[in-house]
């Protein structure tokens, strides 16, 4: 039983409720990567995210390279995606 073990383990604080919350996001990108995607793509402001990873791979080859949405969601993040307005594109399809 769960609650004995926790009493076993941490006397009577081990009926207190405990924090369930994770001490860091499992899947939290580390920032120093956050960090040469946001200065790629400063440096080439025209270019996406494919090509951004693209380029992350092939200058930093020690790198675990992030999916293209990872890449996408940090460019976002950073304010650094021009967002296209879908009736601006629908009204470009009609014409």
């Amino acid at each position: 039983m769960p609650e004995r073990r926790c009493t076993k383990d941490c006397g009577i604080k081990g009926l207190n409720d405990r924090d369930r919350k994770p001490k860091k996001p499992s899947n939290q990108l580390p920032f120093q990567i956050e960090k040469i995607i946001v200065h790629l793509k400063k440096e080439k402001p025209n270019w996406g995210a494919p090509k951004i990873r693209e380029l992350l791979m092939r200058r930093h080859p020690e790198i675990k390279t992030p999916a293209k949405s990872t890449v996408h969601a940090v460019l976002d993040r950073n304010g650094l995606v021009n967002k296209k307005d879908v009736r601006d594109i629908k009204q470009k399809e009609q014409v």
